[in-house]
């Protein structure tokens, strides 16, 4: 594993080498291709009757380099850079050798334009110890054949020691000048080595920083979770201690009117025949009244003492029928239908009470949704419940024909925080709420909606629960 990571890292750090040279040497060759023709005017000043063959020279090697910047763009072009990086040194090198060769050879001061092309290697392209050093002897060699072949006098004197000392002095500072390179070449080396090195730990550094910041913002969502159920258990506290009492007494005034019944049906029977029916239909009246005072009273129990720890098989039936009771009061009063599809004695796994609360949850946001739209052309705002046995999924639906939810965080919905509410309604952690507690039995919960049309939120469980 080591060796393949110092194989990365070596691979990468070729790959950034191979990247600055490509991009440092297409600058150096568009210096060569505009730079060579402007030589015709030195030309004119210093050899004005060889201007116009030295011009061809000139503008040749500017037209043999005009095809690299663009070979540089392609795969071969970057492999082979240092290839083509030593061609577009030695070229106008050899040009400038072949003109002091045709003119006055060591005595020619054309030898100044050798010392450009390093300079050119030094500052604008930048290249290795290696690649430097070869490119140095390869010009140094052609400097020195190019004054061979051009020739010294022939009789010793004055002249000859005059063009020998020329060319020990021209060799001696491109000598000088190529040292110069080489050493810059080595210290852009080491720069551009820990600059590449600074550049992988700054990178390191941002992804653990960006990884610090993801952790750092699940905990804040899942602290803002853990706060929403602290306050939610502490408000079923509160409200079950308030609401034990007022059970307690609505209980015991129900058991009362149970037992007044209970003796008034004894005395049946000194009713006068002609109201015995009535009698016995206000009684049946009465009695179905009681019950269902007493079911809601056990219902408000049930919800404000939940046992949250306690998992059981529950009937889908029950759990709606809870739900759809327990926010009757709000649905009923804005008008609104609520229809139900469930696959007869169908259970799911769960606790029974935050169950309810999921459903009651979607249910008073589907209120929300409904009651912030309007219904033209004798539509009804409608919440159908349904449910249904998908392979070994049990599943609930819960869908209302309301506004739908804003594009712009359906992909957040589940989110702590994130609320379809107003300011000031919600604190957008019911929904996330939810999702946790549908998890926690092992389902998931999803969203399908379609701006100003619906809302379905859909409840998965597997058949056999979560142990």
């Amino acid at each position: 594993m080591a060796d393949e990571r110092n194989s990365s890292a070596t691979l990468s750090e070729v790959e950034y080498e191979r990247h600055i040279m490509v991009r440092h040497l297409r600058v150096g060759c568009y210096l060569v291709i505009s730079l060579m023709p402007f030589g015709f005017i030195l030309d004119y000043f210093y050899y004005y009757e060889e201007r116009w063959h030295f011009l061809i020279f000139r503008l040749v090697c500017s037209l043999l380099l005009a095809g690299i910047p663009a070979l540089l763009t392609t795969d071969f072009g970057k492999r082979n850079c240092q290839g083509l990086g030593v061609i577009v040194a030695l070229m106008p090198a050899f040009f400038i050798c072949w003109m002091i060769r045709e003119t006055e050879g060591a005595a020619s001061p054309y030898y100044a334009g050798l010392n450009l092309i390093l300079l050119a290697i030094a500052f604008v392209l930048r290249w290795g110890v290696g690649l430097s050093l070869l490119t140095l002897i390869l010009i140094l060699i052609m400097y020195v054949g190019a004054c061979v072949l051009h020739g010294f006098p022939p009789e010793p004197g004055l002249a000859r020691d005059r063009m020998f000392s020329e060319f020990i002095n021209n060799l001696y500072f491109l000598g000088l000048t190529g040292v110069i390179v080489v050493t810059g070449s080595r210290i852009h080396q080491r720069l551009r080595v820990r600059e590449k090195a600074l550049s992988q730990q700054l990178e390191r550094s941002r992804a653990e920083l960006e990884g610090a910041n993801r952790e750092l913002a699940g905990t804040i969502q899942e602290l803002r979770a853990t706060q929403h159920r602290l306050v939610e258990a502490e408000k079923q506290k509160s409200l079950g201690i308030l609401a034990g009492g007022i059970i307690h007494n609505i209980g015991n005034t129900l058991n009362h009117v149970r037992t007044n019944l209970f003796s008034l049906r004894k005395k049946a029977a000194l009713v006068p025949p002609e109201h015995v029916a009535s009698f016995t239909r206000i009684s049946d009246d009465l009695e179905a009244g009681v019950k269902q005072a007493m079911s809601t009273v056990q219902q408000v129990r049930v919800y404000t003492h939940p046992n949250t720890e306690l998992r059981e098989e529950l009937k889908i039936e029950e759990l709606v029928e809870s739900a759809v009771l327990l926010t009757s009061y709000v649905w009923r009063e804005t008008g609104i239908q609520i229809e139900q599809n469930l696959v007869p004695g169908q259970t799911v796994r769960g606790n029974k009470q935050s169950l309810i609360d999921v459903l009651v949850n979607l249910i008073l946001n589907s209120v929300d949704a409904l009651t912030a739209k309007s219904f033209p052309n004798g539509e009804r705002p409608i919440i159908r419940i349904e449910s249904a046995l998908e392979g070994d999924r049990r599943v609930i639906r819960v869908r209302d024909n309301g506004m739908g939810v804003d594009p712009a965080i359906r992909d957040r919905i589940f989110d702590p925080g994130v609320t379809t509410k107003h300011i000031g309604q919600g604190t957008g952690l019911g929904l996330s709420t939810c999702k946790s507690t549908v998890e926690q039995y092992g389902g998931q919960i999803t969203l399908r909606t379609e701006s100003g049309r619906f809302t379905e939120f859909t409840l998965d469980f597997p058949a056999d629960g979560l142990e």
